[in-house]
């Protein structure tokens, strides 16, 4: 509890931010070919496509400064957010890519997008070591 309310984590890529989108843009120019979320059936985008060189080329687009300022926002995820506001001291846990830009510009995208500040972003790969009441997570060991 925080300030008398439930912590609430949410992760951000494809919890509140479409990543798979972007990265299945980035996919399509690489195999010529429309690349949609619903192609990708596994959490990891790369075991969806087993194509040489895919990988490097959808990570080499992510690497680029904006890659991570242009995702969208999910639909109804900022009304849902601030709902869940309302209730709880909600607090955004997401894993840093390595990108020189990746961290700056994620907390400008949550910024622009929830109006949240950078105390209320946590960037770290080991997500299962943050705590609160309730965490919101597209990868299960993250949970």
């Amino acid at each position: 509890m925080l300030n008398g309310k439930p912590v609430g984590l949410l992760d951000v890529d494809d919890v509140v931010c479409r990543c798979v989108k972007g990265m299945a843009s980035a996919a399509s120019d690489k195999l010529g070919r429309t690349i949609l979320e619903e192609d990708v059936k596994t959490w990891d985008f790369h075991k969806s496509f087993q194509v040489e060189g895919l990988e490097e080329h959808v990570e080499e687009k992510m690497n680029e400064k904006g890659w991570c300022l242009d995702l969208e926002v999910f639909p109804g995820a900022v009304e849902g957010v601030k709902k869940l506001m309302e209730i709880s001291e909600v607090f955004f846990v997401t894993a840093p890519f390595h990108s020189e830009h990746w961290m700056h510009e994620r907390r400008q995208w949550l910024y622009s997008n929830f109006g949240v500040d950078r105390d209320r972003v946590i960037q770290c790969h080991s997500k299962f070591l943050v705590r609160g009441e309730f965490f919101v997570d597209d990868k299960i060991k993250n949970l």
